[in-house]
């Protein structure tokens, strides 16, 4: 089964039913998955794990409030965008506020 997303996804402006169409995906991809791992004996705990995007290096620099530098070396690290490695290094933001 293949999904299709509207060019507006990449264009950073996803409606809410296209959020949820692929978060039901992922999910569903997720269970596939854990149940391939079962039926071939593999210990679910040494398949990969998510990886964080940012680097520790752009997370200090979050951390001592210096966001724009943090941006810069994210964008240098991955060849990002602007627009993609602000959205990253303000979801780290956020998580740091929330600590």
């Amino acid at each position: 089964m293949t999904y299709y997303l509207s060019m507006s996804w990449w264009q950073g402006s996803a409606t809410a039913n296209e959020v949820t169409m692929l978060r039901r995906r992922v999910r569903l991809l997720e269970e596939q998955v854990a149940a391939l791992a079962a039926f071939t004996g593999i210990d679910p705990h040494h398949l990969p794990r998510e990886v964080d995007p940012v680097s520790r290096e752009a997370r200090q620099l979050v951390e001592e409030g210096k966001f724009i530098a943090a941006i810069k070396v994210h964008r240098q690290q991955h060849g990002l965008d602007l627009v993609t490695a602000k959205r990253d290094i303000d979801a780290v933001r956020a998580q740091v506020a929330r600590h």
